[in-house]
């Protein structure tokens, strides 16, 4: 056991690094089946789990010698590394959450905190790098949590209780960082400064993101969407036509209408059962001139949660011209929950159109 353990503290670093992508892989196979509950259960486990190790670390090197008793040695060398998986676990949860929400152009920045993360845990060494490390992911896994979680708890959406979500965030995380300080006072000072200007940064790029459009609006996602050419409502849902669809690699879908007919814009959007919005579908269209997208007609209606495969609805359009166009599904503040992005050529008659039920 002696060597196993001082083989493990010589790699820990590199250990590390394995266990947190454990952790993600894990992640990936497990929150794309998991129930709402089991979600929120999952992530509140992490972060105590996390929590606590990083605190028991602390703890364990408040007043540290380079001869440790020998019953320390094993938590010495486990600790980081089970604080590792389990941030890497709530990071990868993050990530797969925001990225179910949004589009990848919105969702970078995740991705972004993920590849920095790794080329972090490999560069940092010391103890009180690795603390201030660690406690940063924390604050932010725990933020990350808070804005999935607070409008579930509050059945409803918007910039108030983003701003709650972040208070809670940080009254929550002063909590503990209060812990640490009663525990080891010195430790923490000496890391104390670059946390609190790490989180301080983490808050406003937070907010810039959001207020921006650019973070995800959860627990919103989208889970269907397309352009059709008709739609009638069912006793079981929707029943739609469309064109039949040509596979063409990195090309917009091509859509083609008539003079004086309408296209119809569907979206399903999942909602926790809680939870009733409204949605808006913008309809765009590239302006050539002036290289950006000039919205045409937004069009607004309530959806309510509780349905696995999402809320359905529709807009409709018809000043219709040939072109560019995306149809943007957005909340009511600019999240984006996904766009659908067609070319529109006018013809005198239409193609051959499918029946699908939604």
């Amino acid at each position: 056991m002696k060597k196993l353990f001082a083989w493990i503290a010589r790699n820990e670093r590199h250990l590390s690094t394995i266990v947190f992508v454990g952790g993600f892989i894990l992640d990936n196979l497990a929150y794309p089946y998991a129930s709402l509950d089991w979600i929120n259960f999952l992530f509140l486990s992490f972060l105590v789990i996390a929590a606590l190790c990083i605190i028991l670390n602390h703890l364990l090197h408040k007043d540290r010698a380079d001869a440790a008793p020998s019953w320390k040695n094993p938590l010495y060398t486990l600790l980081p590394i089970v604080a590792q998986f389990f941030i890497g676990g709530l990071l990868s949860g993050c990530v797969i959450l925001y990225s179910r929400s949004a589009t990848f152009g919105v969702s970078w920045p995740f991705l972004l905190v993920l590849f920095a993360v790794f080329v972090a845990n490999e560069a940092l060494q010391k103890y009180r790098e690795r603390l201030a490390f660690h406690t940063i992911l924390f604050f932010f896994t725990l933020y990350s949590y808070a804005i999935f979680a607070l409008p579930i708890a509050r059945g409803e959406i918007g910039s108030l209780i983003f701003l709650e979500s972040g208070l809670a965030s940080v009254i929550i995380f002063a909590l503990f960082l209060c812990i640490l300080r009663v525990i080891g006072k010195k430790r923490l000072m000496e890391s104390l400064r670059r946390i609190l200007i790490a989180c301080g940064i983490i808050i406003v790029l937070v907010n810039v993101f959001y207020f921006t459009g650019i973070l995800p609006p959860l627990p919103l996602a989208l889970k269907d969407a397309g352009i059709y050419h008709a739609i009638v409502r069912t006793g079981t849902g929707y029943s739609v036509q469309a064109e039949e669809a040509t596979w063409a690699p990195f090309s917009a879908e091509v859509v083609h209408y008539t003079s004086g007919s309408t296209l119809y814009a569907y979206s399903a959007v999942f909602a926790p059962i809680s939870l009733s919005t409204p949605i808006v579908h913008r309809w765009q269209k590239y302006n050539d001139t002036t290289h950006s997208w000039d919205t045409i007609a937004s069009i607004a209606f309530p959806i309510s949660g509780g349905r696995d495969t999402g809320y359905r609805g529709y807009s409709a359009f018809s000043s219709l011209t040939p072109g560019a166009w995306r149809v943007s599904i957005e909340t009511l503040n600019g999240g984006v929950l996904g766009r659908i992005r067609f070319d529109l050529e006018n013809a005198q008659v239409l193609p051959a159109l499918h029946t699908e039920l939604k």
